[in-house]
Parts: structure tokens; C-alpha cells; sequence
């Protein structure tokens, strides 16, 4: 493999372009895209802040998206709430109507900076750069393609973080792998690494449109007729409430359950990851190409490529045999990633800061048209302003935080199901989890709808819901699933049985062939994947 390439090659692009051409960019390539056309996209770099690491068998939807969420969901979050305070100053002032329809605009703001938070942000810090392999390497130009793709160590040496875009087919692509043992290849440096299942592209959708119905439905029944909860707002809410949990809730719950199936996959993956059992086109094809002629061997290349950096490792050290490479780098491998993938599958993690956040955005629009009746008061029938303004706020806020601590609750039992083959059992266990879901909610609003204006038991109810909260997201596990890799200096002395993809004999790649300079000795000739060198499918 090349570790330094020509200057020229180490091109990179802002992450706003790369997401700003929609799912575009992400589409396999009928006709590759000029080189020029790419040139006029990126830039000649020094480093990249993040190296996109993908597979092209993963739908190029859920990539955009889940790239989208995880670059832009804050900002959208904060600029949602932020938008509806100055809505609901405005509102309040006379500028605006309090109408329901005004909570619309701040959904608008939620979708814009979702959409274009990387756009707006260029213009007061510096664009993040990033390493995707459709854009950063020609396309039409089989010289500098093949140059590229055998210099991908170049790239992810010069990487500041490696983003996974993990679908249950990833480890199972050989040039995936390398990218992994490129980057983590460097025992005594730390990098961080970002596993970003593709899977949360669709609990966000899910996620959001739940709560969405659920705050939309709970704000307008219960201030729909007067502007205090009675216990008749109450009873229509909670009737409400019950239709929707036992109609459309287990629908959702079963799409869930489905999407856990998947991310299960992720921790099994992991434990059991080998690189001799990954797949690459040219042994697929028998190294025949569809045009005629060989295919030389990639697994013969990377393999070799692997001995000279794990050959010798201090993960190796307590191994024998021919493939100690190998086993050093599986070992290192799952060794790294199970440290953080595995403790945030255990504790819901994975996926929960994200959902959070998506669904307190989902609740923030309707800052709009509650802000100005706080502002009023409560009128001539309550006399204590500051306690009703509080159990007002706290009825609003009773909906998102049951929802999220409902989110933990969706998981561990969504884990329940992923074992389940029995229709009937996973439709008892959504039935489970929509009564859980409903004692969670109940206490506050039933509070609010028993107790005078004057009585803080809501608002007391409301702290221990936040409690709660806080414990499960911040004190029982991580908020968030990146991590920094540092590498420890021992490794377990174990080994690990493989499952061997015998390697054919194929003929060695000569130099001219690709047109590489003749200073690469002939040991780190490439060989090229030809499914990889037409779109750079990994």
C-alpha cells in the first residue's frame, strides 16, 4: 500500500457539501463523475477532521440521514428553541396570533437547520473537512482511481477521526476492515472513532413522529377549551392518550422492535469479528473478470499489508503460527471496539442522546403559543401567579420527560423482543410497554387536573421525573456514543479460533500495470477490487 501519495491526490471537501447535494452524492454512479466536476467540489488538504468510512451496499438514505442527525440535530434542537422563544415574545406582544398554526414555524426552524445547520455554520468557524471516497478520488481517470485506492492508508493517516457508518453488512466488506486496521494501526497514538449505525436514521423518523402526535394532541386538548387543565381536559387527554397507545403506538413499537433486531447485530459483530471472514469481490468472481482476464487477489494484498504492521505488535507477541497477523489484529480490533460499543448496547446509549434530543425538539415549537399565557397569568380565579406559572410549565414539560425516560424503557424491552419468534408474544410485549409508557405520564397531568393552582405536588412530581432522567442519561451510562481509542499497553493472552478463506493462486499485479511510480517495492503492489474501483465500493 502507498502510505504518501502525490499532493495533488490528497483532496478533501467540506461536510457541507458532501451532505448539501442531498442524497445525491450518496447514490451509486451509473457514469462516473468527472474529475473536474470533483475538483470544482474539493480541495487540496493536509488533514482531514473526519475519514467517512462506508459500505456501498448500505442504503444511501439512511447514510444521508443518519449523517445529517448526527452533524446537525443539536444545533436544530437549540435554534428550534431559541426560534420559539422570540415566536412566543412576538406572540406575546401582539405581533403574532396565539394560534396553534404558530407552533408550525418553529417546526420549519427545526427542519432548516436539520437540513442546513453545516451551511450556517461555515460562515463564523471553519468547515469541518472530511474524506468521502466518491468525491475525493477520481472517478474517471482509472490512473489516478487506482493510485488513490492504494493509497488509502495517506488519507486515513492524515484523519483525525475515523466515522463508521455501520450497517450489518460493514464488517463483512475486506476494504471496510482495512480502513479499521489502517487507522488503529499506530499502537502509542489516540484516535477517536465514531461507530454511527445507520439504523438511527430510522428511530429518529419514528421517534420524532411519535412525539410530534403525542405533544400535538396533548397541547390542544388540554388548553383547547380553557386555559387551565381541569379534571375534564384531563379525562378527554387521557382518553386520548389510551386510543392512540392502544391503536398506533404498537405499530410503532413493532417497527422498533424490528430496528433492534438489526442493531443487535452491531455488539455480535464485534465479539466475533474476524478479518478472514470478510468478503471481497475478486474472490466472489473467482477472479475472473466479467470483461475476461484475472482478477489479482485483494485478500493476498491486505493481508500482507497487515503482517508488517501486526506481524510484530506487542498484540502478537503471545501468538504463533502463520497468521499471527491476522489473530494480532483481530484481537486489537475487538479489543478497541468492544471497550465502548458493548457498555453503551448495555446501558441504551447507543442511540438515546440523540432520540432525546430529537424529541425535546419536537416539544419546543410549542413554546410559541404557551409563552404568552404565561405571560398573562392565570387570571382573577388564582392568585398565585409564580406556583401556577410553574405547574403550567410543568404540564408541558410532563409529556417530553416521560417520554424519555419512556425511550430506555422502549429498549430494554425491545431487546426482549429480539429473540422472539411468536407474533403473539411480541404483540403482549408492545401492550407491556404502552401501559409502562402510560403509568410513566399519568401522575403528573392527574396531579395538575386533582390539586388547586396553588399546590406544588406536580411540580414536585415533575423534579423526581427529571431525576430520573438525569440518573439514566448521565449517571448510568454515557450520554453519547463517541470515544476517544487509547490504546492500553497489555493485551489479553487470548486466542481466537478463525474460519480461514483459503486464498487462491492468482498472478502478482506487475508495477506497469497500474502505472505507479517504481519506487514502491514490489511487496506493496495493490491489488484492485473491481467492484471497488467502479463506484470505490467498500
Amino acid at each position: 500500500m502507498l502510505s504518501d501519495l502525490d499532493p495533488e491526490l490528497i483532496r478533501g471537501l467540506p461536510v457541507h457539501i458532501c451532505l448539501g447535494h442531498g442524497v445525491g452524492h450518496w447514490a451509486r454512479q451509473v457514469i462516473p463523475m468527472p474529475t473536474a466536476e470533483q475538483r470544482k467540489l474539493t480541495k487540496l488538504v493536509t488533514r482531514y477532521d473526519k475519514f467517512f468510512s462506508h459500505d456501498w451496499g448500505t442504503s444511501q438514505w439512511l447514510k444521508f440521514l443518519s449523517l445529517l442527525i448526527h452533524f446537525n440535530c443539536r444545533a436544530a434542537a437549540a435554534a428550534t428553541f431559541i426560534g420559539s422563544l422570540i415566536l412566543g415574545i412576538l406572540a406575546s406582544i401582539g405581533i403574532l396570533p396565539v394560534r396553534p398554526w404558530t407552533a408550525s414555524l418553529g417546526y420549519g426552524v427545526f427542519f432548516l437547520f436539520l437540513v442546513y445547520w453545516q451551511h450556517i455554520r461555515r460562515f463564523f468557524r471553519f468547515p469541518i473537512i472530511v474524506f468521502f471516497d466518491k468525491l475525493c478520488i477520481s472517478q474517471d481517470q482509472e490512473d489516478l482511481k487506482l493510485k488513490s485506492i492504494y493509497g488509502l492508508a495517506s488519507f486515513l493517516d492524515r484523519s483525525d477521526e475515523l466515522v463508521i457508518l455501520w450497517s450489518d453488512t460493514y464488517f463483512s466488506r475486506l476494504w471496510c476492515t482495512y480502513e479499521i486496521a489502517t487507522f488503529l494501526r499506530d499502537e502509542h497514538s489516540t484516535k477517536q472513532v465514531t461507530v454511527l449505525p445507520v439504523q438511527v436514521a430510522v428511530f429518529f423518523s419514528i421517534n420524532f413522529l411519535v412525539w410530534f402526535i403525542l405533544q400535538t394532541v396533548t397541547i390542544l386538548v388540554s388548553y383547547g377549551q380553557s386555559r387551565q387543565v381541569t379534571m375534564e381536559n384531563f379525562l378527554s387527554l387521557a382518553g386520548t392518550h389510551l386510543s392512540l397507545s392502544f391503536t398506533l403506538k404498537p405499530f410503532f413499537l413493532l417497527l422498533w422492535m424490528f430496528m433492534m433486531k438489526d442493531v443487535a447485530k452491531l455488539p455480535k459483530q464485534v465479539q466475533s469479528f474476524e478479518i478472514q471472514n470478510a468478503k471481497c469481490y475478486c474472490c466472489t468472481v473467482q477472479h475472473k473478470h466479467p470483461e475476461g482476464g484475472e482478477i489479482p487477489c485483494d485478500r493476498q494484498l491486505i493481508y500482507g499489508v497487515l503482517e508488517k504492521w501486526y506481524g510484530k505488535s506487542r498484540h502478537s507477541s503471545h501468538l504463533h503460527g502463520n497468521e499471527r497477523h491476522l489473530h494480532a489484529f483481530n484481537e486489537a480490533a475487538r479489543k478497541t471496539l468492544m471497550e465502548h460499543v458493548l457498555p453503551r448496547m448495555r446501558r441504551n446509549t447507543l442511540f438515546a442522546y440523540i432520540l432525546g434530543v430529537s424529541g425535546m425538539a419536537c416539544s419546543f415549537p410549542w413554546l410559541s403559543i404557551l409563552l404568552p399565557q404565561w405571560l398573562k397569568g392565570p387570571g382573577l380565579d388564582c392568585e398565585c401567579y409564580a406556583t401556577w406559572v410553574l405547574r403550567d410549565i410543568t404540564n408541558w414539560l410532563s409529556l417530553p420527560a416521560a417520554l424519555l425516560l419512556q425511550v430506555h424503557v422502549a429498549f430494554y424491552l425491545g431487546k426482549m423482543g429480539v429473540g422472539m419468534e411468536d407474533w403473539l408474544q411480541i404483540f403482549a410485549l408492545t401492550k407491556v410497554q404502552t401501559l409502562i409508557s402510560i403509568l410513566i405520564w399519568l401522575p403528573v397531568p392527574l396531579s395538575i387536573a386533582l390539586t388547586d393552582c396553588c399546590n406544588w405536588l406536580p411540580v414536585a412530581l415533575i423534579f423526581i421525573l427529571i431525576l430520573a432522567n438525569v440518573y439514566v442519561y448521565f449517571i448510568a451510562g454515557h450520554s453519547f456514543y463517541t470515544w476517544r481509542v487509547q490504546k492500553d499497553s497489555a493485551s489479553p493472552a487470548n486466542t481466537y479460533p478463525t474460519h480461514q478463506v483459503p486464498l487462491p493462486h492468482v498472478p502478482q499485479l506487475q508495477m506497469e500495470q497500474v502505472d505507479v511510480e517504481s519506487t514502491i517495492s514490489l511487496d506493496a503492489v495493490l491489488d484492485v477490487d473491481t467492484d471497488k474501483c467502479s463506484t470505490f465500493s467498500m
